[in-house]
């Protein structure tokens, strides 16, 4: 079984931080995931450790290249 020890080498985004980030809020950002909008979150036993930075940068390169 996976623990939060097994996570902690990762760079994880928080919900805050993600909403910061992308300047919306944390109910936009929740349907977005919803609707395979957005990345989904690392869970741990049912709860939401954050979102990985990684995949963060990449759906934001995704994302900039659908614009040009």
């Amino acid at each position: 079984m996976e623990s939060n020890e097994d996570f902690k080498h990762l760079n994880l985004l928080s919900i805050k931080q993600v909403c910061e980030l992308l300047n919306r809020d944390r109910k936009t950002i929740w349907e977005w995931v919803r609707d395979g909008q957005f990345i989904n979150p690392i869970k741990v036993n049912g709860r939401t450790l954050g979102f990985l930075e990684t995949d963060y940068e990449q759906w934001l390169q995704n994302k900039a290249n659908e614009i040009s």
